[in-house]
């Protein structure tokens, strides 16, 4: 729902589909930014290299297994103004979508 976002996907050459995935979706949509690691550094140094490319003061981490309400960066737009720090709650979905 938020116009003015910037999503960054950082390609740590993994063995799942989800580079395909975004590249097709950055093709349609110009606020992903796709970053290549040339050799497979992990979550924390991809993360970090995320983190060095974004231009924005608010940080998000999501992984190819993990999905968010439509409306949820909004939602935490709104209430990290008045906080510090904001955390999520989570509800793991088995493969025919139940909670």
């Amino acid at each position: 729902s938020l116009k003015d976002i910037e999503i960054i996907v950082v390609d740590d050459l993994g063995s799942d589909n989800s580079i395909k995935i975004a590249k097709e979706e950055a093709l349609k949509d110009k606020r992903i930014k796709i970053v290549h690691n040339e050799k497979n550094l992990g979550t924390f140094a991809s993360r970090n290299i995320g983190v060095l490319n974004s231009n924005s003061p608010y940080i998000m981490f999501l992984d190819p297994d993990d999905t968010l309400a439509l409306n949820a960066c909004e939602l935490a737009l709104k209430e990290i103004k008045e906080a510090n720090l904001l955390r999520f709650g989570f509800a793991k979905i088995d493969e025919m979508g139940g909670v």
